[in-house]
């Protein structure tokens, strides 16, 4: 089942997901929270701006990696996209499992509310998109 979803996720492009994320999180950032509390508010006029700063800062990102994998000998077998994207991910997955293990009560709508939820959702993505860049 796990290699079905890896799959999935393989072939989705996820780059538009992963600069609306990181135009959110950098919206919640900016306002400390306050915008997923009260999403109608002045605070939105700084969404456009801080979108075309997700895009520079997601591509920038791609670039980086890309530029990394350049440096690394033609007879080299290995890729950083895979390298920094799986550690990414490992992080990620041992944030739920430690959030999930510390509220056995279940999880709830209300978590969708929380700036943390809003950052480990965007650093999935990024996981997600990192690993897909190869050689």
């Amino acid at each position: 089942m796990l290699t079905e979803v890896l799959g999935v996720v393989e072939k989705a492009n996820t780059r538009p997901l992963l600069i609306a994320m990181t135009t959110l999180s950098l919206l919640v950032r900016a306002t400390g929270g306050a915008i997923l509390s009260d999403p109608f508010t002045w605070a939105l006029v700084v969404i456009l701006p801080l979108g075309v700063m997700a895009y520079v800062l997601v591509i920038g990102w791609i670039y980086m990696i890309q530029g990394m994998n350049a440096r690394l000998p033609e007879n080299d077998m290995a890729s950083w996209g895979p390298i920094i994207g799986s550690s990414l991910l490992a992080f990620c997955l041992l944030l739920t499992f430690s959030y999930v293990s510390s509220h056995p009560e279940g999880l709830s709508l209300s978590l969708l509310g929380e700036p943390d939820f809003v950052y480990v959702c965007t650093v999935f993505l990024l996981a997600t998109e990192t690993a897909k860049i190869r050689r």
